[in-house]
């Protein structure tokens, strides 16, 4: 009896990309968990890591982490890097290696999503993106100059820089 099931075993196969080796084609996407404490990655979120690598996933991408630029930190729960947090990284991206993975940080600037929360307080200075609205006219700080996006572009930089020195296999910018 022929069932004509696909082929699943490139699945468990390692894969080469750019000269990283995966051991299999699974890979844990960034998710946020809200497993920090004023920016800095919990020993929790290390360990949530280094159990998915266990369980047989070859790729683990970190939390949508901010890069350190005053417009794109404001969620207490949510990963920063930045110079206080660096020790934290290192704790969780070494979890990971540990435990024979291989790990990716994902980078981000929150943009015009960056609003006051519910205490309603406004930000010490505005947030900035590509044109200072949020879901299509709402006004939600400003639109970036030149020298903003220069700014932004290298936290960007920057972190990417910190995440390779810290053990990081890549960088997946969001």
């Amino acid at each position: 009896m022929s069932t004509n099931l696909p082929d699943t075993g490139p699945l468990f196969t390692p894969f080469v990309v750019n000269g990283v080796t995966l051991a299999n084609r699974f890979v844990m996407p960034a998710m946020q968990r809200g497993m920090a404490a004023d920016g800095d990655p919990s020993a929790s979120l290390a360990e949530v890591y280094r159990s998915r690598v266990e369980g047989g996933v070859g790729l683990v991408i970190s939390e949508s982490t901010a890069v350190d630029h005053y417009s794109a930190n404001w969620q207490p729960n949510a990963v920063r890097m930045e110079p206080r947090t660096i020790a934290s990284w290192k704790r969780v991206i070494s979890s990971v290696k540990d435990a024979g993975g291989v790990f990716f940080q994902q980078l981000w600037h929150p943009g015009a999503m960056r609003v006051p929360g519910p205490d309603g307080l406004p930000f010490e200075r505005q947030s900035l993106s590509p044109s200072g609205l949020v879901r299509g006219d709402m006004q939600s700080g400003r639109a970036m100059t030149r020298e903003d996006m220069d700014e932004v572009l290298q936290a960007y930089v920057q972190a990417a820089l910190t995440a390779k020195g810290l053990g990081a296999d890549g960088v997946e910018v969001h």
